[in-house]
């Protein structure tokens, strides 16, 4: 009986072996934190994981069914080979109306980074881009460039409502950790992409130069919390924003 056996390859995320010709009931050897997916002709239509028996080709059905000329090949998954992927927000800030100072808006800048692994071969498969695979080969740096901008549009939706809860600008600092926990909840999409946010950092969070300006006048009592209805106003809009971009993430 043939023989295919995966080894992983820690500098990959994604890697294609190819079956140069494919005989009858062929046994595929997946190595620990691999998954190999087989395609043919382009159509994704089995998984392998370490420790299966299924064969490859078994009963001859593949070629039987794609004919003699058909493309098979392997990909192969490392599902534990984490990828980080680094975000920032500081053109858009993230704003809302904190409520020690009445209700005026301060606004946010920050950055961090998640950490993401695959979890799911076939769905990454079909939502990578043609030109991600046309190599056989998908490194950390694609999967960062294939998620990184989804995954900063929504970080800010997230620390805008996550700070409305907080309400109060002394309290921030002090809940980087949560902020970070519901960063890695909010993304939910990558589950969709065969993808799992693993783990979220925030390593800086700080106000802006005009956040910081509010603040050092409240605290100087120099001004009163809603001293003008302009500052009420805009806060109840910043509110509402924030709350209708949480719920359609």
């Amino acid at each position: 009986m043939a023989e295919i056996k995966i080894k992983k390859r820690d500098s990959l995320i994604v890697w294609k072996e190819p079956v140069k010709k494919p005989v009858r009931d062929m046994r595929v050897t997946v190595e620990d934190g691999c998954v190999a997916v087989c395609s043919v002709g382009g159509a994704v239509i089995n998984e392998f994981y370490p420790g299966d028996r299924k064969l490859l080709n078994e009963g001859n059905m593949l070629v039987k069914a794609y004919g003699k000329r058909a493309e098979i090949a392997l990909y192969v998954f490392n599902n534990r080979r984490p990828v980080e992927v680094k975000w920032g927000i500081g053109r858009m800030p993230a704003s809302y109306p904190d409520k020690r100072i009445g209700g005026i808006p301060l606004s946010v800048t920050a950055y961090g980074r998640c950490t993401i692994l695959v979890t799911d071969a076939r769905l990454l498969l079909n939502k990578m881009p043609e030109s991600a695979i046309a190599d056989g080969e998908v490194t950390p740096d694609e999967i960062v460039e294939f998620v990184q901008r989804d995954i900063i549009s929504k970080v800010g939706p997230i620390l805008s409502a996550e700070l409305l809860a907080i309400g109060d600008y002394t309290l921030v600092r002090g809940r980087l950790e949560s902020l970070a926990d519901r960063i890695t909840y909010g993304i939910r999409n990558m589950e969709n992409l065969g993808l799992r946010v693993s783990d979220t950092v925030v390593e800086n969070l700080d106000y802006t130069e005009d956040a910081k300006a509010v603040i050092e006048k409240y605290e100087r009592g120099l001004i009163e919390p809603l001293n003008t209805r302009v500052a009420a106003e805009k806060a109840k809009q910043i509110k509402v924003m924030a709350e209708a971009r949480a719920k359609r993430e």
